[in-house]
C-alpha cells in the first residue's frame, strides 16, 4: 500500500492509535488523528505522539475531516456505524482496520486466533509452544502490542500469532491468516450486533480471505460454528471434547489425541496449570496448529506443561483457612464465567460485576 503524500485519518487514540499514527508517519502519509475523548483524557497517548507531526483533532469527530481522507484506519473498538464512518464510505473513502493496514506490510505466515472466549491464553500458549521450539515468532493483535507495531519495527518473525477481536475483523478487506483459529461463539457485545448471528458472522470473516493451501482450526461442538463452517474456503481441521474425530484433536479420557492422514498422537497432560475443559479446548486448538506447522509433538508437550497461565484467568491466588481464592476478572461475559465455574472442583462462592452489554 503506498502511504507517501496520502491524507490518513486515524480514529482512535489508545496503544494502536499512537502505533497507527507513528507508522503512517514514517511512511510519509499527512496524517490526522481523532478522538472523542478530550486531551484532558489522553496524557499518555499524547505523550506518545511528542515530536510525530501529526494533526490532532480531539473532543469529538469532524465529518469533514472523514469526508477529505484518502483513508481511514480505525482503532479497536471504535464504532463502525458511527455518522462520520457511514458518511465516509458513502463518499468511497476507503475505510479499514488497524489490521488489514499491518496486514499489507507483513510477509510472514500469520496464525489468527479468534473466539468469544481463550483468545488470549490460546495467543499467548502459541507463542510459548513457538518460542521453545526455536521458531522466531512474533504475539501480538488484540493482545499486548498492536499488529502494526511488527512492520513498524521492522522485524522478520518466521510466523505471526494474532490474537483477533470481532471489531477488528468488522473492517478488514484482504487479511488472510494462513492458519485461522476460531475457539468458540457465545453471547457477548450485543449492545454492537443485533443478534447472536450477526456476531457470529463477523467472527467467521477470519476465513473469508483464505485460500484451499490455508487451514480453518474450528470447534467442532459448537453448533452455530459448525452451522457456518460450509462457508470457510480452506481445509477445516476440528477439534471437539465429545466426540472422535478421524482428522482432528479430541479428547479421549483425559488425554488429547491428534489424528492426522491415519495416524494418532496422544498428548496427556496431568498436573498442568491451565484449569477446566475450556482450557483442554483450547490446547486441543493449540496442538493442531503446531503439528499442522511441524512443530515436534515432545517440545509441544513440553511447552504446554511449562506454561503457567496467565493474570486474571483463573488466576491462583492463595488458600486461606481452607478456602482457594482464584481472580477470574478476565471474564468479562457469562459464557466466560460459567466455564470457570465449571472448572472448579470445589463449593464456589462467586463474586460477580460487570456492565451490561446486552
Amino acid at each position: 500500500m503506498e502511504l507517501e503524500g496520502r491524507k490518513v485519518l486515524v480514529v482512535g487514540l489508545g496503544r494502536t492509535g499512537v502505533s497507527l499514527a507513528r507508522f503512517l508517519c514514517a511512511r510519509g502519509a499527512s496524517v490526522t488523528v481523532t478522538d472523542v475523548r478530550p486531551p484532558s483524557e489522553l496524557g499518555d497517548s499524547l505523550e506518545g505522539l511528542e515530536g510525530v507531526p501529526v494533526t490532532l483533532e480531539l473532543g469529538g469527530h469532524r465529518v469533514e475531516t472523514f469526508l477529505k481522507s484518502d483513508l481511514v484506519v480505525l482503532s479497536p473498538g471504535v464504532p463502525v456505524d458511527t455518522e462520520p464512518v457511514r458518511r465516509a464510505e458513502e463518499k468511497g473513502v476507503k475505510v479499514i482496520s488497524e489490521i488489514e493496514l499491518a496486514y499489507t506490510f507483513i510477509e510472514a505466515p500469520i496464525i489468527g486466533v479468534t473466539g468469544t472466549n481463550g483468545k488470549t491464553t490460546t495467543t499467548s500458549l502459541l507463542g510459548e509452544v513457538f518460542s521453545r521450539a526455536g521458531r522466531k515468532v512474533w504475539v501480538g493483535g488484540n493482545i499486548g502490542r498492536p499488529l502494526i507495531d511488527l512492520p513498524r519495527e521492522g522485524d522478520e518473525p518466521e510466523y505471526v500469532v494474532c490474537e483477533v477481536s470481532s471489531f477488528q475483523l468488522e473492517r478488514i478487506r484482504d487479511f488472510r491468516p494462513f492458519i485461522g483459529i476460531l475457539l468458540n461463539i457465545t453471547e457477548d457485545h450485543m449492545d454492537r450486533y443485533g443478534s447472536l448471528l450477526e456476531y457470529g458472522r463477523t467472527k467467521l470473516r477470519l476465513f473469508m480471505n483464505q485460500r484451499a493451501s490455508d487451514y480453518a482450526i474450528i470447534n467442532g461442538d459448537d453448533p452455530l460454528i459448525s452451522s457456518l463452517t460450509p462457508t470457510i474456503p480452506s481445509r477445516v481441521v476440528r477439534f471437539s471434547s465429545r466426540e472422535r474425530l478421524q482428522e482432528g484433536a479430541y479428547l479421549d479420557g483425559g488425554e488429547v489425541v491428534f489424528s492426522r492422514e491415519g495416524s494418532c498422537e496422544t498428548y496427556r497432560f496431568n498436573g498442568i496449570a491451565l484449569k477446566g475443559g475450556h482450557n483442554l479446548e483450547n490446547i486441543m486448538a493449540v496442538v493442531a496448529t503446531a503439528r499442522i506447522c511441524g512443530l515436534e509433538r515432545e517440545g509441544v508437550l513440553e511447552a504446554i506443561r511449562g506454561f503457567k497461565g496467565l493474570p486474571h484467568r483463573i488466576e491462583f491466588v492463595r488458600e486461606w483457612e481452607g478456602v482457594s481464592y482464584y481472580n477470574d476478572s478476565k471474564a468479562t461475559n457469562p459464557g466466560a464465567v460459567i466455564r470457570a465455574v465449571e472448572s472448579m472442583e470445589s463449593p464456589v462462592i462467586l463474586l460477580l460485576g460487570g456492565k451490561d452489554k446486552g
